[in-house]
């Protein structure tokens, strides 16, 4: 048969063809139609592929439809592929793989691919861009294949991943505009709630941006915690009122039990054993260690009791690894002896990871008699910057 009419006839008779059949036209009418004249609404009309296959195996072809074309030098080109293939004939189970190919550069490659588990645009690695178009974006979503960056909203990317936002979207009062790229939420309303964007090195140190509804209102703190081989851990809050707090920061403040015992000429390092916070641990034997490298606020705050005025100075020192901060007082101005005075010293030190801080009072001449009082006596400082 060489006719499309001849075959129709032979098909409407319900034939069975039992080899290969080619229908041929030269012109560009449909060479096969598929026609259903049911007027119920279940499906029709209906063109099966049946691999009838007495022994079903996994990775079996089911069927596969070719668009075949000329290139310029007469050769048939399968420029188009669709191929579905069995990827599981278990009884129960059965999963099925759809592969799209076509002709890239040359060579036949999986555009798409359907499997059990998962969908890929690109399987073959060959340099296509995927774009999604919205209402009024080219670049909805794109991701192009010759730097395998991704873009929303954008199709110049510097970056593995950049977001752009080209218009405002107003979340405020007054009425002012921000460009929102991207927003995290959760949708479950309450108390305590929050969303994170969280950041992992190789070796899974992590770092988590937080947004923390504080109440059952509009209200929301941003956190920022890290977890370094142990638990997470809040490193710093910014309260929804502008607040900020940094519950890990290195900070002390430390005094004296008793009053210290009674001292002259030279040096003196009263003895600080009550916490009154140690935050971060880092004080002990008198001694405060800087945990990181940094710029430390350190001030010493002294209630002196007999400081006598034959002597030719009192001083107190704070004692860094690299250098030493004094402040000093006269005595010799006073009329008489001092039954009680307090002074006191503060810088801003340099200090390096595990250099330390010490805290001692000093005469020069004069009695043996004069104390330092735990009553107002403080050593404290802090983590600055």
């Amino acid at each position: 048969m060489t006719r499309a009419s001849d075959l129709a006839k032979l098909l409407g008779a319900g034939a069975t063809i039992n080899d290969g059949t080619t229908i041929t036209t030269a012109d560009n009418t449909t060479q096969l139609t598929l026609t259903s004249t049911d007027a119920d609404a279940a499906v029709g009309p209906v063109l099966g592929f049946n691999r009838n296959s007495a022994s079903a195996a996994d990775s079996d072809l089911l069927g596969r439809l070719s668009f075949i074309g000329k290139n310029d030098a007469g050769e048939d080109v399968d420029y188009g592929i669709i191929r579905y293939k069995i990827d599981d004939a278990s009884n129960g189970t059965e999963d099925a793989d759809i592969a799209i190919r076509r002709m890239v550069a040359g060579t036949s490659t999986n555009v798409l691919n359907f499997k059990a588990s998962e969908t890929i645009f690109n399987e073959d690695s060959a340099d296509i861009d995927f774009r999604v178009e919205g209402n009024g974006n080219t670049h909805a979503l794109f991701v192009e294949g010759s730097s395998d960056r991704v873009g929303i909203g954008t199709s110049s990317m510097a970056e593995p991943l950049r977001v752009q936002a080209d218009s405002g979207t107003d979340f405020s009062a007054s009425g002012a505009a921000f460009n929102n790229a991207i927003m995290l939420k959760n949708a479950t309303a309450g108390a305590a709630n929050t969303v994170s964007l969280a950041m992992a090195t190789e070796t899974n140190g992590e770092v988590y941006l937080s947004a923390v509804q504080n109440s059952a209102n509009d209200a929301a703190d941003f956190v920022i915690s890290t977890r370094d081989s142990g638990a997470r851990a809040e490193r710093l809050r910014v309260k929804s009122d502008g607040a900020v707090t940094m519950p890990l920061q290195p900070a002390f403040n430390v005094t004296m039990s008793s009053n210290s015992a009674q001292f002259g000429n030279g040096q003196f390092f009263p003895t600080l054993d009550t916490e009154i916070f140690d935050q971060g641990g880092d004080f002990s034997s008198n001694t405060f260690t800087a945990p990181v490298t940094g710029r430390y606020y350190l001030s010493w705050l002294v209630y002196g009791a007999n400081l006598d005025t034959d002597a030719s100075y009192y001083y107190i020192n704070i004692i860094t690894s690299n250098r030493t901060y004094s402040q000093y007082l006269y005595t010799s101005s006073f009329d008489t002896d001092m039954l009680y005075y307090g002074w006191n010293t503060s810088v801003l030190a340099d200090m390096d990871a595990n250099d330390t801080a010490t805290f001692a009072i000093g005469q020069v001449n004069g009695h043996s008699t004069s104390q330092v009082y735990a009553a107002h006596t403080y050593a404290t400082g802090g983590l600055f910057c």
